[in-house]
Order: structure tokens, then C-alpha cells, then sequence
């Protein structure tokens, strides 16, 4: 498809933002302490993010070398951050008075930038949803429930149009929480119809067109996959307990998530990271300061990711993924090397030139002779030079010129 959206395979923005950030606990507040309807929506009384600014969103992602931002369009708490005609539980209704998606669509399309959006197919305010005690339900209908799963269908297929028809250009649309395991591909092919080349995520009504697993890639899906077949988003938080505001949060190392991004980016998937508004609607200086970070090493090493091919098999180290493009394979050091040079074995040819991107430094490369046994020389290329101190807290990159 021309112009292939930027979800498909580089850096987003994830945003969850609701009601739910003046509780400060959880985007799931309402499931995980099954609060009363009444009593959670009084939090749209309070509800004034006066200081959100969508040009400062944007500032944010692009600092790390983001192409786009989805945001959450509808949880399952069912409060809606855009102007929909069908509820009355929505941003418009709140002293703040405006429409949130409106604001940052007007901006992302001003500046160029993708826009996606998440909307959950569970919603705990809706009177015509089915609650059975799932995941992100209530144990049984509320007061007042008349519970139909067509019509509450409907609902969701008439605020879809509306998220498709009424702003901008979609990059991607997010599904979340079919725990009621509905099918029904008309709807994906609907916002198909309505947004041509959006990507769609795979936890709605159909398959979708790409894979989303949560906070840590494990190694072991790796080794079974080595490359990611379908367009694939690792969704990680700078937060370790919640995608949400939450004033006490546990914050994930620059490391960690550097080499959580580089993991996935390395293998030919996309990466989401989240980030959780105040209630102010601003986001927190140390949550734009992680970012920030991120983007000061991913504008050194971009070239490795950007137009390359995955070859992992291409060279036999667990500790490193590798990619190609042109005369070049770039190393990316998953591990912390012990040394200050690495082996790499089932490379015999060398390289012209090696330049470790994080510093422009160029690195010494030597072919070499080991045995494995007596019976079996292993012939490899070593790369020496290494400033390990220079590379912490990043992934290190090694461009390789042939």
C-alpha cells in the first residue's frame, strides 16, 4: 500500500489517559476495585487537564525519534476522549469541555505526524454490555443493566465511524479487551474502507494485521520466531506497575528499555512506548527525560534499523541480533560485552571498515583461528576496540562495511 503508515515498523507513542489519572492507581481502577459507576464517574467533576498541550505531546515522541502517538480513544471504563453522540460519558461533558482527540488530531495532522488510537471492546458503563465476571467486567449486570450483545455491537460500530470519519488520517487502530470473544471481520473491514492503509492490531473482532505482546519480548519467543513474521509491537512502559499515571511509580531502567526497543526493532517489528499523562494533562519531566534519552541514542544507530533486513542466523552469537543492508551488517550487542572485543563466529570474510555508531569511533578488525577441538579449527573475525564504558547505559551497534 502507498505510503505505508509509520506504525509498521519503527518507534510510537502509546498514551493512556482518562478518568482514570485522577485516581492515580490504575487505568483498570474501576475493575481491579470493582468500583461503583456512580462513584467513578464523579471523577469527570474534577476532570480539567488545563495543561495538556498536543504540540508538546509531539515534541515529546519526536525527541525519541518517534513517528506517531496512539491514544486511548475509550478504556474499559467506557469514558470516551472524543465527542462521540453516542454516550454522555464522555471528555466534552467535563469541566474541560473540549474533545482531547480532536485537539491532538488537529495538531498530528498540522506537523505531519501519525496518529493511532486504542479503543476497548470491554466497557464497565455501558448498560447494554454483557458483564460476566471476565476480565475488565463486572461479575454480573449492574442495576439498571438490560444487557444485548447486538446492540451493544452496534455501539462499538457506530463510535468506530466515528473515530474514523470525524478527525484525521489513521495510522494503525488498537483493539483492546474482546474478552467476550465476539467475531465479526465486518467491523475491521469497515475502518479499512474508512482509513485505507491503517494497520489494524489483533485483539479486536478479527485476526488484524499485526501481533502485540506487552512489556519484555521473552528470548525464548526469539528463538522460536528469529524474525518477526507479522508486524509485530512490543508495547513497554516507563512505568513497572501501570499504564497510567501513578505518583509512586517504579520506573524501568534507560537499559532495560533501550534493549527492549533495539530487540524488537533489530528483528523487523515495530515498538510502542507508554506513557501515562498527569492529571494535569502534561506529561511528568522525568517521563520526557526518559524519552529524550531514548532518542539520543536511537538518532546514532537509526541507520541500522531504517531499510534493513533481519539476519539473525547470519552470525553465531546468542548475544547479539544482527541486520543488513547494502555492504553492511550491523551488530547489535543485546548483551554487555565482558571485553573490550567480540568473536564472531561463522563471519571468516573481513570487513573494510568497522565504526561503532553509538560514538562514530572506528573499531580494529582482525581474522582469527580458534579450535573447538582438535579435530575442529573454527576460523572467525574478532572486533576489538571496544569503549565499554562509553557504551552504558545504550545498546551498543556495530557497522560492518564489506
Amino acid at each position: 500500500i502507498e505510503n505505508k503508515p509509520a506504525v509498521a515498523k519503527s518507534l510510537g507513542m502509546f498514551v493512556h489517559w482518562g478518568l482514570y489519572t485522577l485516581g492515580g492507581f490504575h487505568e483498570q481502577e474501576i475493575y481491579r476495585h470493582l468500583v461503583p459507576r456512580d462513584e467513578y464517574a464523579r471523577y469527570m467533576f474534577d476532570f480539567n487537564p488545563a495543561s495538556f498541550d498536543p504540540d508538546r505531546f509531539i515534541d515529546i515522541a519526536k525527541s525519541a525519534g518517534m513517528e506517531y502517538i496512539v491514544i486511548t480513544a475509550k478504556h474499559i471504563d467506557g469514558f470516551c476522549m472524543f465527542d462521540s453522540k453516542y454516550t454522555d460519558f464522555k471528555v466534552t461533558n467535563t469541566p474541560f469541555g473540549r474533545d482531547i482527540l480532536a485537539l491532538l488530531a488537529e495538531a498530528c495532522e498540522r506537523r505531519g505526524f501519525g496518529l493511532g488510537v486504542y479503543y476497548s471492546v470491554a466497557d464497565m458503563n455501558s448498560p447494554v454490555y454483557p458483564n460476566h465476571g471476565r476480565s475488565y467486567e463486572y461479575p454480573y449486570p449492574q442495576p439498571g443493566d438490560h444487557p444485548n450483545l447486538g446492540k451493544y455491537i452496534e455501539y462499538v460500530r457506530n463510535q468506530v465511524r466515528e473515530l474514523c470519519e470525524n478527525y484525521c488520517r489513521l495510522v494503525t487502530f488498537f483493539w483492546d479487551a474482546n474478552v467476550i470473544g465476539h467475531v465479526d471481520e465486518s467491523v475491521n473491514e469497515m475502518i479499512r474502507r474508512l482509513q485505507p492503509g491503517i494497520l489494524i492490531n489483533d485483539r479486536g473482532f478479527d485476526t488484524g494485521d499485526y501481533g502485540t505482546p506487552e512489556r519484555e519480548f521473552q528470548k525464548k519467543q526469539l528463538d522460536a520466531q528469529k524474525t518477526l513474521d507479522r508486524y509485530t509491537i512490543g508495547i513497554n512502559s516507563t512505568g513497572m506497575f501501570s499504564w497510567s499515571y501513578k505518583p509512586d511509580e517504579s520506573y524501568y531502567s534507560e537499559k532495560f528499555l533501550i534493549s527492549s526497543i533495539d530487540r524488537i526493532l533489530a528483528l523487523g517489528g515495530g515498538y510502542q512506548l507508554n506513557v501515562g499523562p498527569m492529571p494535569d494533562g502534561s506529561i511528568c519531566a522525568h517521563d520526557a527525560e526518559i524519552f529524550e534519552h531514548i532518542g539520543e541514542w536511537y538518532a546514532r544507530v537509526r541507520e541500522s534499523f531504517d531499510g534493513c533486513t533481519p539476519v539473525p542466523d547470519k552470525i553465531k552469537n546468542e548475544n547479539m541480533l544482527v541486520t543488513a543492508k547494502g555492504d553492511s551488517l550491523y551488530l547489535h550487542l543485546l548483551a554487555d560485552p565482558v571485553g573490550d572485543s567480540i568473536m564472531l563466529e561463522g563471519l571468516t570474510k573481513l570487513p573494510r571498515r568497522a565504526v561503532l555508531l553509538n560514538t562514530g569511533d572506528e573499531l580494529i578488525c582482525r581474522r582469527g583461528m580458534n579450535v573447538r577441538t582438535w579435530s575442529e579449527p573454527m576460523e572467525f573475525v574478532r572486533v576489538y576496540g571496544l569503549p565499554l564504558d562509553k557504551l552504558y547505559p545504550t545498546v551498543g551497534v556495530i557497522r560492518l562495511d564489506f
